[in-house]
């Protein structure tokens, strides 16, 4: 009877352009009541740690997991007692052909948080004009993990919550290794 809810920046989830879409796909602000609401209901969050780094990125980069040093779902699993279970989607990355890193550029351009400036080629054109290219997707989910396993905590410090970090993101590579 609902959508797992998928994070999204609160930028974009307050912005009056966006919020109607957002909010209508069931998305959640990752910093915010609503978010711990759902939690509390037992329903379902999806957190993908690359954001846009790996949604929006360049063509040479794709089946790799690129989350860079970022432990903030660790941080929310741990604070809401969620247990992580790392899912792979493989095939995205055949959808349109990204020309550049979307995060990069947008630093370079000095844009404000979570606005990419991404270029993408698809069917017709270039994105957010052109269709994506047919690709078939495959959802691969792995075995749950506990963050809580090894005593952490949210509030551990960032270098702490590292070997974790690595560790997920090693299995959600080996789930993409294995179906390329």
């Amino acid at each position: 009877g609902y959508r797992p809810h998928a994070i999204v920046h609160r930028t974009l989830y307050d912005h009056p352009l966006s919020a109607p879409l957002f909010r209508g796909l069931g998305m959640l602000p990752g910093d915010g009541p609503e978010l711990d609401a759902a939690v509390a209901r037992g329903e379902h969050i999806i957190v993908t740690p690359g954001g846009t780094r790996e949604g929006l990125r360049s063509v040479r980069h794709r089946h790799a997991v690129r989350w860079g040093g970022r432990v903030g779902y660790l941080r929310l699993a741990l604070r809401l007692g969620l247990r992580i279970v790392p899912v792979a989607a493989y095939g995205t990355d055949h959808t349109f052909i990204g020309l550049n890193d979307g995060e990069a550029t947008a630093r370079r351009l000095r844009l404000p948080p979570g606005y990419p400036a991404w270029f993408g080629v698809g069917l017709g054109g270039l994105w957010p004009l052109a269709l994506p290219f047919p690709a078939r997707f495959r959802q691969i989910v792995g075995a749950p993990l506990d963050p809580a396993a090894g005593g952490l905590t949210a509030d551990a410090p960032r270098d702490a919550l590292l070997p974790l970090h690595r560790e997920v993101a090693r299995a959600v590579q080996a789930l993409l290794d294995r179906h390329r």
